[in-house]
């Protein structure tokens, strides 16, 4: 389910920040397709159609690609020497439209178990001095409260939701809590957001690893 959550989303962007170049959707056959690594401990190769697109493929990291518009197998298997040869540890199909925006993440649900998400990026342009943000929950976390300059944003977020919201440039304080309560666990953090810029926020890691919230900032 998507949510407009106001200024919360834009807390997030303070915790650990990974720029990618800034990619924009063209008009055309072929879509744009990042893909994050969001599962602590594992490192993977990640095959699509058969294919091995990444060998050894480590936690926080990202890569780009283009792609034509189409249906995609993407599996993510354990690192191994041969192409595609390691054990499977999840996989989907993932539709692109030409021209598009999308991230695929493997990530973990809510209890802990690996599943791949697949988003569509809002890089649409922006007028001066606004940014785009774009959450998503794909940690192995249970529902959070976020706090903003003080004052409670968002209630209840839960694994695999994502929300949006433009925001003016500026500097916003956050901080993190399970839902419900009042117990930082994360932050709290300054940082700052600059115009024309979409950013797409993703909870990731678990309780034994840590959580991380990684990004990948686009200008537009």
């Amino acid at each position: 389910m998507k949510r407009t959550i106001g200024l919360l989303v834009s807390g997030l962007v303070a915790l650990s920040l990974v720029s990618t170049a800034g990619i924009a959707s063209a008009q055309g056959a072929n879509a744009t397709l990042h893909v994050l690594h969001a599962v602590p401990g594992a490192t993977v190769d990640v095959c699509v159609d058969g294919a091995e697109v990444r060998s050894d493929f480590e936690y926080k990291q990202r890569f780009t690609t283009e792609l034509p518009g189409g249906e995609y197998r993407v599996v993510v298997r354990a690192a191994a020497g041969g192409e595609c040869t390691g054990d499977r540890i999840k996989g989907a199909n993932v539709t692109l439209d030409g021209g598009n925006n999308y991230t695929a993440v493997a990530g973990l649900s809510k209890r802990g178990s690996v599943k791949l998400f697949a988003f569509a990026n809002d890089v649409r342009d922006l007028r001066n001095g606004v940014a785009r943000v774009e959450v998503r929950h794909v940690a192995a976390a249970p529902r959070v409260d976020v706090w903003v300059n003080g004052a409670p944003a968002i209630r209840k977020f839960p694994n695999g939701d994502e929300a949006k919201v433009k925001l003016p440039a500026g500097e916003y304080t956050v901080r993190v809590a399970p839902a419900g309560t009042t117990t930082t666990v994360i932050g709290p953090r300054t940082f700052a957001l600059s115009g024309g810029t979409a950013y797409q926020v993703f909870a990731t890691g678990n309780a034994d690893a840590g959580f991380n919230f990684l990004v990948l900032a686009q200008k537009v």
